[in-house]
Formats: structure tokens, sequence, C-alpha cells
């Protein structure tokens, strides 16, 4: 009788620490909404989190999504850079209970989420194949993450003038969740390989090793503190260029995820960021450093109505850029300090089972209409679409 009680008062307090921890987090699933909230993926729980953390797919409803991306405004940072224009995927649930988490997604014009760059166009692949799979054990949650790049191009002539172009890039990410932190582990091996009539094969590896980690501490029913770090190291041998490359970042601050009512939340992020960049070769040796301190993001989103989101979202930065080029006895060193920023904003629409998110491009704000403008453009450049099973 007394273990029975102590049972039903282990599963009372676990069941009230859930509540408090997603009361707040007006749980959705799409990247246009933590887009349009200042790209707060980082700090604010979402069912489209699982491009950050994997493991967090098991906490995912299960539907169909899909992502129409385009530019924005907002500032580049990673792991913000999601890589793809159009994108259609899904999960479903699995397993005698439920606890097993599948998912899958098709991208079209991929971009790398790059330190390093590539030679001219290599950077680029034009299709990706995301695969996710996860499971919900009594404590935790586990996933991995398996993805594939391919672009192939190759001519050929009766005049022997054969060209062969190939740009390949496999991913492996390892999560664990439980119900206040994440994390995450991830490798990328990235392979360009060039050859075209009178020379040599050529090619070019890139080694990209990346962690994340982020926990979410109840102050109040209302607040929670979201302390994160992610961090990346890339290495890429390049025989065209005949050079060597290595870099690393380090991204690390606190959320603060702050609910007012039911109906209305706000969102904000103070953090660091630093990035250091080297490049050498026969001739030369190039340095890129940067930092930037601080790096500020949040945004709002409210629910006027039972079917309509509105959201506001900015990021703000203090950016430090040095830049050393070393050419036999020759130094030159540049220093330059910019504060960028970035706006943006949108809305949702929610009816039953089906959401529907915009990001509006200002672009369309400063022109005007085509009545009056004369010049064509999109009214939303971020649009998501999920429908919930």
């Amino acid at each position: 009788m007394i273990r029975t009680r102590k049972n039903l008062l282990y599963c009372y307090v676990i069941i009230i620490v859930l509540i408090q921890i997603t009361s707040i987090q007006n749980g959705h699933a799409s990247i246009t909404r933590t887009r349009t909230m200042g790209d707060v993926g980082i700090i604010l729980k979402d069912d489209a989190n699982y491009w950050i953390f994997p493991s967090t797919i098991c906490f995912n409803k299960g539907g169909a999504n899909f992502e129409l991306g385009g530019s924005s405004e907002l500032l580049t940072y990673f792991p913000a850079s999601y890589g793809f224009n159009k994108s259609a995927g899904g999960v479903i649930s699995g397993g005698k209970s439920g606890n097993i988490k599948i998912g899958a997604d098709w991208s079209e014009m991929v971009s790398r989420n790059p330190f390093l760059t590539y030679t001219s166009g290599g950077g680029n692949t034009d299709s990706r194949f995301d695969l996710f799979y996860g499971k919900t054990t009594k404590d935790e949650t586990f996933s991995v993450h398996l993805e594939r790049h391919a672009d192939l191009m190759s001519t050929s002539s009766t005049s022997g003038s054969d060209s062969r172009t190939s740009i390949t890039r496999h991913r492996l990410d390892i999560g664990q969740s439980t119900a206040q932190a994440d994390m995450t582990v991830g490798y990328q091996l990235a392979r360009y390989y060039n050859k075209t009539e009178g020379t040599t094969r050529k090619t070019i590896y890139n080694h990209c090793l990346n962690i994340g980690y982020r926990k979410f501490n109840n102050i109040r029913k209302s607040l929670v503190t979201t302390p994160f770090i992610v961090t990346q190291i890339e290495l890429e041998a390049n025989n065209i260029s005949n050079t060597n490359a290595g870099a690393g970042e380090v991204w690390a601050g606190i959320g603060l995820n702050y609910s007012i009512d039911e109906h209305d939340l706000i969102v904000i992020g103070l953090s660091t960021r630093y990035s250091h960049t080297l490049l050498t070769s026969n001739t030369q040796d190039k340095t890129s450093i940067s930092l930037d301190l601080p790096f500020v993001f949040g945004g709002i989103e409210s629910r006027p109505l039972d079917w309509l989101f509105v959201r506001f979202g900015f990021q703000k930065t203090v950016q430090r850029i040095i830049n050393i080029n070393k050419n036999n006895n020759t130094k030159i060193q540049t220093v330059q300090t910019q504060a960028p920023y970035g706006l943006a904003c949108g809305i949702g629409l929610e009816y039953k089972r089906l959401k529907i998110d915009f990001s509006y491009d200002f672009n369309n704000l400063r022109r005007g209409p085509y009545l009056i403008s004369g010049k064509e453009g999109n009214l939303s450049n971020l649009i998501s679409i999920t429908y919930q099973i």
C-alpha cells in the first residue's frame, strides 16, 4: 500500500513538472514559427526542434509538414541555417505503445551550413534526404539522424572531352533528451570531386563535428530559463587550390521564456559567439576571427483569436572581425566593427489539425505593391504547412 502511494506520488510530480515545462511553450511545429520569433529554436520548445536536437522528435505529435524557404532579413547563425528552399516530410509513431518515432524529409536546393568555403559552386547540392529514428524509454529519449546530399554532373562527347563533377555529403547525429535537457553530437563528411579531360582527379574532403546542449530550468510556472551551448569544428583538405583549412565556432548563452498568459509568450536570448578560421597554402596564410558580443535575439507570440497567431522577432549584435594575411615576410591585419540587426514578423493560422505559418518579407513593404512600384516580389519569404495526425 505504501509502495503504491509512493509510485502515485512520483507520477504526480513528473506530470506537474511536464505541465510546467510545456504550458508556456504554446506547442507548435514549424521552422517558420521559430524564425519569425527571432530564430529562437535553440531556447524554445517546439515540435520542429528535431532539426537542432534530433531526440526531440520523440515529443513531436506526428503528421505531415511542408517548408518553403527563402531569403530572410535575420542573421545567419549556426544552427539557424536549415539549408533548403523546398522541403516535404513527416513524422509517424510506431511501437506497441507509440514510443517510437520515425521521420523522413526530402529537400530541394540544399546549401551547406559552412564555416569554410568550397570551390565556386561546390557548396550546394540539388537533393537531400533526411531520416530520423527516435525511441522513448522510461526516463529519456534517444534518436539517430541520418542525412545524405548528392549531386552528380557528367558530360561526354565523341571528341573524348568528358568531365565529371560530384558532391556528396553524409551526416550522422545522435541525440539524447530528458524532460528538462537536450543534447546532440554530430559528424559530417563532405566530398567534392572534379575531373575533366587532360586533368587529374581533384578532390576536396571536409570533416565537421558539432556538439550541442541546452537545459530548461523552471523558475516558476510562467518563467523558464534555458542555458545553451553549441560548438563545431571543421577541417578541410583542398587539393584543387592546394590549401588546408580549419575552423571552430562556439555559441553560448541563456534564454528566457516568459508566459504572460495562455495566449501571449515572450522569448529573449542573450549570448556570445566566437569563430576562428585558418587557411594555409604554400604562399600565404589567412586567419579570420569573429566575435559577437553581445548577441541578443528574441520575439513575442500572441494568440488574439483561437485560429490566429501573431509573431514578431529581432536579432541584434555588436560584431568585431579581425582578418590577418601573411605572405612571405608581409603581414596585413584589418579590424572591423559593425552592428548588424535583423527583423522578422509573421502570422500563424490554425484550423483543427491544420497549421499554416507565414513570414512576412519586409522588402515587400519597402517597394510597395506592383501597381505602385512596378517591381515583382514575394509577400512571404518563409511558409510552413503542418497537418497533425
